[in-house]
């Protein structure tokens, strides 16, 4: 086949560039052509196996694998044979090898991105991209990196034995894994609500619970960045603190109203008006 020289004075054939040609050529090797991430496209050989491309078509990462994903800062998730999973670098190098049940992209904090949640025989762990070890030992039952969001003091909520607790990212406990639920999204002054069957209670970040899982119910406020902590009782309710701290007894039939400044409980028919330290700025009685 001839070339031709067009009016560009650059040669095509048949009138067709060649950088479309090229990439006619390679559409037609390969399956699948999945789009360029980080300038990389992974690529589905005719026989199903899969690899990498870059922006020259070149092979630069050989199409071994049954699965392959997309490149994320430095790193794609691939698999071998029968759902064996592991996690490879631009160079092809095998970071993680391939011999997992499942591996999962991990935190967007900047704290956490090179790290990867990896699984074997029904057990979760954390394992370091960069630094090539394993951050948190593949014992759990569940890691759960979204609980807290924005990952406060890289706090990860995990699973053990049916129980719940909470590390940081260097498998420190935080609080036990003995609990049915962890109920708060993140440490408001250093405590979180807890669940024991159905009674309710507060956690430092030593561990140490504050308030004992004995209540009925603990329902969370925040005014002018102070939390204060409902707390609920044989039907009763009363305000404490993060600490453990009494403001309001556990006496009243219904709080009735919160607000920046103020709260105002109710016991029968008498209405008591708090400041946010719990003392008494005035009293009255409801009218009908």
């Amino acid at each position: 086949m001839k070339g031709i020289i067009g009016k560009s004075g650059k040669h095509a054939i048949f009138g067709v560039g060649l950088a479309l040609l090229a990439a006619m050529l390679c559409s037609c090797k390969y399956r699948e052509i999945g789009d360029y991430a980080e300038g990389l496209a992974r690529v589905q050989s005719k026989d199903g196996k899969w690899g990498y491309i870059d922006m020259n078509k070149n092979e630069v990462i050989p199409l071994i694998y049954s699965t392959a994903g997309d490149f994320w800062r430095g790193f794609a998730t691939v698999a071998k044979g029968e759902g064996k999973y592991g996690v490879i670098d631009k160079s092809g190098k095998e970071v993680l090898p391939c011999e997992y049940d499942d591996v999962d992209r991990y935190f967007s904090s900047n704290v956490m991105t090179s790290c990867r949640i990896f699984k074997s025989k029904e057990k979760y762990g954390v394992f370091d991209l960069v630094k090539g070890k394993v951050l948190i030992s593949c014992k759990y039952d569940a890691i759960d990196y979204s609980f807290f969001g924005n990952l406060i003091d890289s706090l990860i909520m995990v699973t053990m034995n049916g129980k719940f607790g909470i590390i940081d990212i260097n498998e420190k406990e935080i609080v036990p894994c003995k609990y049915d639920e962890i109920c708060s999204k993140n440490f408001r002054e250093g405590v979180i609500t807890v669940r024991i069957n159905d009674k309710y209670g507060m956690v430092n970040k030593s561990g140490i619970e504050v308030l004992p899982c004995k209540y009925d119910k603990i329902d969370e406020f925040v005014a002018k960045q102070k939390a204060m902590n409902l707390i609920k009782l044989n039907d009763k309710v009363g305000f404490y603190d993060g600490n453990g701290k009494e403001i309001i007894p556990i006496k009243y039939d219904r709080l009735m109203q919160f607000n920046a400044d103020t709260i105002i409980m109710v016991l029968g028919n008498r209405v008591t008006l708090f400041d946010l330290s719990g003392k008494v700025i005035n009293t009255g009685t409801l009218t009908r």
